[in-house]
């Protein structure tokens, strides 16, 4: 019988009876039959995951070699199409020899409770097939890519797969075979190949990113390497120790590094990845409205621009325009430009399309340009990288990408946000130290027709990464008719907006003269929170800072990492009833152990940076008063942290309405839900503020925990859990709602997983066993 893994099992009226007449039979006649793969913990999944397993077919098992396969040393697997009543007698004779056995199956027994856990239910999808007959070469196996958490190998011919070709593919892949398959009368070579694999020592791990397994990983060590989540090595011992350092674009990783040794090499290796921010490693920026400019480096005068003309452009407003020689030199500190892995966006419309056309030049080693029409890369006296498949239209606004990864050395080409082609280099990208030049090259191979938003990374941006670049930059719009539109509102409302500005000014020289923002003791007359949909700007703390302006941009992404410090820690000492932050505090949180003289010029030079950021914001100021630094916030700005010091202020008074505390814990638990306090920012002069606003998170939790009923705020007790969940992930009462909460549901074996993997932290953490059981937590009131 022919494995069909991934096929979809329909049942027929007939299927359906036997399959409920095979349920009672199992239940009635023989207890803890089997246990289903995805209700097993994730520490047993790994005992599966990391071992090999002899499979056969029950439909190859008779007489003849039942008791013979009793026999053997290795671990065994049954695979089974359709259960049918005449296996039982076979399974029950294999399951009372063999404690661990597997059951390959797409029948679906996880309903049925058993005592016991005499064997292992595994579901046709959780297995990807290696090889599937002996015409697959050996060479064919190292470059199959798997997604399943299981792998199998067919053996129907001792000399298709050898046991060197099974480690060699476990190596170069992560991926152990862990069932091979074969005839029966094949049992004594196969179970030789998998108790050689299972004597081999292995290292083991897993990489995820927002709690799920995360695809694509490589290791910076491991060259073409790829994982989907799992992963697993052979220790093998003339080999060294495996090292890991995961890597995949447009995310980073922690821990960034784990190195195996002979006393961690059972333990899982644990990685967990988080996305970068679009603007990390953004080290150009160039633009060509109201002026040409450099946003990132802030060089303008460093700018040699060369015949190079802004024009109007219908569909993108003001745009360069080169011809007749016309380039741009981006000064000397586009030296540091393009080293190692880069990847750069421009968005060009060629009005000639010649032999060679520059979009960027830096010295010998790189140019970006169209060769006849084709996006092209060239490294001089080395090669013409052509991408054949990423052609550029004539007289035609195209963005064009290129990624270049020095991990794999290849080169990948993107036209209008989609991915066209990947080039293997045939030497690596060696950088230089001249100037990037935009619209030439050092063989003056100039671009003809317009640019506009030339960016540059030092790093490798992933293909969603470049699809949202395209997407953000793309002119969604006529610009004729908005300069149309423009033209309407000034003649229509001007006199409105000189209106509104006058008396918003007005109001503002209020909020100048005194803090605007509410002290934490007081309780607003006119509303009890802000409402965030009202306000265009917005200081956002849960999840990774973010400043939001009047037009919509985060200027948190603008700031350093010290200026982000910056404005933290006085933004702390700004809330509520505090004053602001004097200057030698601050000094001795930022900058400690400096002479005074170099902290003087330093703390200035980064409070003028901070300023002139902020100066994009009409309600976020940054201020000296009282000899203090203090952060002005209008009241028209959404302030998250404020809004969260008032209702942990407000729901701690006794007098307050109960329609009113359901409201607002709505609202307080929609905020803490979605991530942590300031979360990717670590600090040690942070950590006293995040743990006096946790322990006050968890305490109004518990307190509300009380008030609410099951029955009648089920919504609300699930938000509260998820909240005490991301402050305290072994708190006992945040784990007794949700058990209640599942069990409400019908959903018991989740309560139990749930429940299990509490106690293994718990265990791990304390070193003793969780003392209250599972009976008591989901009975107590």
């Amino acid at each position: 019988m022919a494995l069909m893994l991934g096929a979809t099992y329909i049942l027929s009226k007939k299927s359906v009876l036997l399959f409920a007449h095979t349920l009672l039979f199992f239940f009635f006649i023989w207890e803890g039959v089997s246990q289903d793969f995805s209700n097993l913990s994730e520490e047993d999944r790994w005992k599966i995951r990391s071992q090999s397993y002899v499979l056969v077919d029950i439909d190859r098992i008779d007489d003849s070699n039942l008791s013979f396969l009793t026999q053997g040393e290795s671990p065994l697997a049954v695979y089974i199409l359709e259960f049918k009543e005449d296996y039982l007698p076979v399974l029950k004779e294999l399951m009372a020899k063999k404690s661990d056995l597997l059951i390959l199956s797409g029948a679906n027994h996880n309903r049925v409770i058993f005592p016991e856990n005499k064997a292992q239910l595994v579901p046709f999808n959780v297995v990807d097939t290696i090889l599937r007959d002996s015409k697959t070469t050996s060479k064919d196996i190292l470059h199959f890519t798997a997604e399943g958490e299981l792998n199998l190998v067919t053996v129907n011919d001792k000399e298709a797969v050898r046991d060197s070709v099974l480690v060699k593919f476990w190596r170069t892949t992560g991926r152990l075979p862990n069932l091979i398959q074969g005839d029966p009368e094949n049992f004594i070579f196969i179970d030789s190949i998998v108790q050689g694999l299972n004597q081999i020592k292995r290292v083991f791990g897993t990489v995820t990113s927002k709690g799920r397994l995360l695809d694509g990983v490589g290791f910076k060590n491991h060259s073409d390497l790829r994982v989907n989540g799992n992963f697993s090595f052979p220790i093998l011992s003339k080999g060294e120790l495996p090292v890991f350092i995961p890597h995949k674009a447009g995310f980073y990783f922690s821990p960034d590094i784990i190195r195996t040794t002979s006393d961690n090499s059972g333990n899982l290796k644990e990685f967990v990845g988080f996305p970068l921010d679009p603007e990390y490693g953004l080290t150009d920026y160039f633009s060509f409205s109201p002026t040409i400019k450099n946003n990132i480096r802030k060089n303008n005068r460093e700018l040699i621009v060369n015949k190079v003309d802004l024009f109007e452009d219908r569909s993108r407003g003001k745009v360069g325009y080169f011809n007749n020689g016309a380039y741009m030199d981006a000064g000397l500190d586009s030296r540091m430009a393009l080293q190692s892995s880069f990847t750069i966006s421009a968005w060009i419309k060629p009005t000639v399309l010649g032999k060679n056309n520059s979009i960027l030049g830096k010295g010998e080693n790189f140019v970006l340009k169209l060769h006849d029409g084709f996006l092209t890369f060239t490294m001089a006296d080395i090669k013409d990288y052509i991408s054949r498949t990423s052609p550029v239209p004539l007289n035609e606004w195209t963005q064009v990408a290129l990624v270049h990864s020095k991990l794999n050395s290849d080169l990948s080409f993107f036209i209008n946000g989609v991915q066209t082609d990947k080039i293997q280099l045939i030497e690596d990208y060696d950088t230089s130290d001249y100037n990037l030049v935009v619209g030439s090259n050092l063989w003056q191979e100039f671009f003809v027709g317009y640019m506009d938003y030339i960016k540059i990374w030092n790093r490798e941006l992933n293909p969603d990464e470049i699809r949202d670049e395209f997407l953000d930059a793309s002119p969604e719009e006529s610009y004729g008719i908005f300069k149309f539109i423009i033209s309407i509102i000034m003649v229509v409302v001007v006199p409105l907006i000189a209106l509104y500005f006058w008396n918003k000014r007005k109001g503002k020289n209020k909020v100048l003269n005194h803090p605007a923002y509410t002290k934490v003791g007081e309780v607003r007359k006119t509303t009890v929170v802000q409402e965030i949909s009202a306000c265009q700007e917005k200081i956002l703390c849960f999840g990774p800072l973010k400043i939001i302006v009047a037009d919509g941009t985060d200027i948190a992404k603008k700031l350093s990492p010290k200026l982000k410090q910056l404005f933290l820690i006085v933004m702390l000492h700004s809330v509520g009833s505090k004053k602001g932050i004097s200057t030698k505090k601050l000094t001795e949180y930022l900058w400690p152990g400096m002479t005074p003289s170099s902290a003087k010029n330093t703390r200035g030079t980064n409070i003028q940076n901070l300023r002139a950021i902020l100066a994009d914001s009409t309600t976020i100021q940054l201020v000296f008063r009282e000899k203090n630094w203090f952060l002005e916030v209008a009241e028209d700005c959404y302030w998250e942290y404020q809004e969260v010091l008032h209702y942990l202020n407000i729901f701690g008074k006794e007098d307050i309405g109960v329609g009113q505390r359901e409201g607002g814990l709505r609202k307080l638990l929609g905020i803490l839900k979605e991530e942590r306090f300031l979360a990717n920012i670590e600090d040690d002069w942070l950590d006293p503020f995040v743990e006096r606003l946790s322990n006050d998170i968890l305490d109004l939790c518990q307190e509300v925990a009380l008030l609410l009923n099951l029955e009648e705020h089920i919504s609300l007790l699930q938000d509260l859990v998820s909240v005490m969940h991301i402050y305290d992930d072994l708190n006992e009462t945040a784990l007794q709602l949700r058990l209640q909460i599942l069990i409400k549901q019908g959903n018991l074996s989740t309560a139990h997983s749930i429940y299990d993997k509490f106690t293994k932290l718990y265990n791990k953490l304390y070193g003793e066993k969780y003392p209250i059981k599972f009976e008591e937590l989901i009975s107590a009131s």
